[in-house]
């Protein structure tokens, strides 16, 4: 019988999380226009959580997250443009490739730590209001203007994918039930708020968006609550992918 190393094992998995996450972000926009087109994504994103649930047992979950970004992305602008004739502005394939860059960056700047932190109720509230505030953010700026309402549909489903990671990382690769089945829950109603974005956003834009946003988040959460780190090259990272939030819809 095949006995594989445990990190190799973990990587196999992660790669299986991206292929179906990638298959049920692409049905997104098929979705729309289907009455069950949904619940075919619902199911993919359902078996990409399960295999990155088993992932982070041995990767960090912001690193974890990353990869299954970066690759997410390049998949996905790459079927958006090739099947769903989206076209972006060269501003847009910017904000692209620095998402990418970014998202390598943070990959490559993880710091190994066997440290394993409490968080306070301090942290926690921080972790909350920052989540919030993003939120809060972007509905102000799509009342402004109603042409960012996709943004703020976005903005939405990125915190949503933020509690869903998190909530993964403390199921243990599934081993605590409740926290599994509730990031699964969460993580379903994040692609439904991306689904809706799709009514005023091009795919690909939509998802470098979600992806840029929760990597963010997603670091922050995984900093407080189990004490991942990154270097210094993994925080440039972390500015790049924040400037690609801006790229993508010509704000900066």
């Amino acid at each position: 019988m095949l006995h594989l190393n445990p990190k190799l094992l973990a990587w196999l998995w992660l790669l299986l999380a991206i292929i179906t996450e990638v298959l049920g972000s692409s049905f997104l926009k098929l979705a729309q226009n289907m009455s069950y087109g949904f619940l075919v994504t619902a199911f993919f994103i359902c078996v990409s959580y399960y295999f990155i649930g088993l992932s982070i047992k041995r990767i960090s979950v912001s690193v974890a997250y990353a990869m299954w970004e970066v690759l997410g992305v390049i998949c996905i602008v790459l079927i958006g443009i090739w099947y769903f004739d989206e076209n972006l502005a060269l501003v847009q394939y910017a904000g692209i490739a620095c998402a990418i860059a970014g998202i390598m960056l943070i990959n490559f700047g993880e710091i190994d730590s066997s440290e394993h932190t409490t968080p306070s109720i301090k942290a926690l509230a921080i972790l909350a209001a920052g989540l919030l505030g993003i939120v809060a953010l972007a509905w102000a700026c799509s009342l402004v203007n109603s042409a960012l309402f996709g943004f703020f549909l976005v903005c939405a489903a990125a915190v949503l994918d933020v509690v869903a990671n998190l909530l993964l990382k403390a199921s243990n690769g599934f081993s605590k039930l409740g926290y599994g089945l509730g990031a699964v829950g969460v993580v379903i109603g994040a692609f439904y708020l991306l689904m809706l974005a799709l009514d005023s956003m091009e795919l690909a834009v939509a998802y470098s968006s979600w992806g840029a946003i929760g990597i963010i988040g997603t670091i922050a959460g995984g900093r407080i609550l189990f004490g991942e780190r990154l270097n210094a090259i993994g925080y440039v990272g972390v500015v790049l992918v924040i400037a690609a939030v801006g790229l993508l819809h010509e704000i900066v």
